[in-house]
């Protein structure tokens, strides 16, 4: 956190330093005004004052525009400190060319989503880490569809894996959802395809940096470090990695999870759980041939 002192104006304010910093407020406010600056052609530094003064709990009023009116040269003033102030302290908020967002924060920024007058529907949490293995497994499969294609159709099936409408019985992951199976319906779509589209966005960033940080960090699953990096590089001298779908196959093979159904129900960290156990099983076997 930076903090921000005015002494003029009686502000003593803390601005986040990075995305993991943001509550979910914050990143659904960032991300919607991101969205709107970009459909109505705002300009880059337009939307940094915009998140500034929100940090700030500032507002610009038709009285400030007047005072602004009545004194060009200190308005002129205080907007080089804004400027300064926007390029010190949000320049993590974007990539290296300055013109996407960095966006990696794996707090989970739309746990609910209201979409129409009577429709509501649940999504993911922290890290993913409450869907089902299917689940999971279905909305990676279907962003890398979107990432080649770039079509709405594509992101709306993404976005279904990740957001159900409500349900009594609860899942193994401990979600109350309608199941992701062949009774989704029409109605099912049609609600995911009427989320507005900086919810859309910010889903889509979200479970990119769920899926980044699953790849590449230590997690903590049931006590035990599990670093995702050793899973995705792979094991043996070919160092072939795992797949999702060749670990939906191997665990189903050994049985220990049941049939290909049974594994895809299974809750995310359970399978991580077992796929972390089965990297540490070969790296022994590995080991032991090495000696002997």
């Amino acid at each position: 956190m930076n903090t921000i002192e005015i002494p003029e104006r009686g502000i003593c304010a803390t601005i986040p330093s990075s995305w993991s910093e943001l509550s979910p407020a914050d990143l659904r406010f960032v991300i919607r005004t991101h969205c709107e600056s970009i459909f109505q052609q705002r300009s880059p530094l337009d939307f940094n004052v915009r998140v500034l003064y929100y940090f700030l709990k500032l507002r610009r009023t038709s009285r400030s525009v007047r005072w602004d009116r009545l004194h060009p040269e200190l308005a002129e003033e205080r907007n080089v400190n804004v400027y300064n102030l926007c390029d010190k302290c949000l320049a993590w908020m974007f990539a290296g060319d300055k013109a996407s967002l960095s966006y990696d924060s794996i707090t989970s920024p739309l746990p609910k989503v209201r979409v129409g007058l009577f429709t509501t529907l649940v999504g993911p949490g922290d890290l993913c880490l409450d869907l089902t293995f299917g689940e999971y497994r279905a909305a990676s499969n279907a962003l890398h569809i979107f990432l080649s294609s770039g079509d709405d159709d594509d992101l709306n099936n993404l976005l279904l894996c990740l957001f159900r409408r409500p349900s009594r019985s609860v899942n193994l992951a401990g979600r109350k959802v309608r199941p992701l199976d062949a009774t989704i319906g029409v109605r099912e779509r049609r609600a995911v395809a009427k989320m507005k589209p900086w919810q859309k966005q910010l889903a889509l960033l979200f479970f990119s940096a769920c899926v980044n940080y699953l790849q590449s960090s230590v997690i903590i699953v049931d006590g035990e470090e599990v670093d995702m990096s050793l899973l995705y590089e792979g094991t043996g001298e070919s160092k072939t990695p795992y797949g999702l779908n060749d670990l939906l196959s191997q665990l189903a093979k050994e049985g220990s999870m049941g049939t290909m159904d049974n594994v895809d129900a299974q809750p995310l960290p359970s399978v991580l759980r077992a796929m972390w156990h089965n990297w540490k099983e070969n790296k022994r076997y590995e080991e032991q041939r090495k000696k002997h």
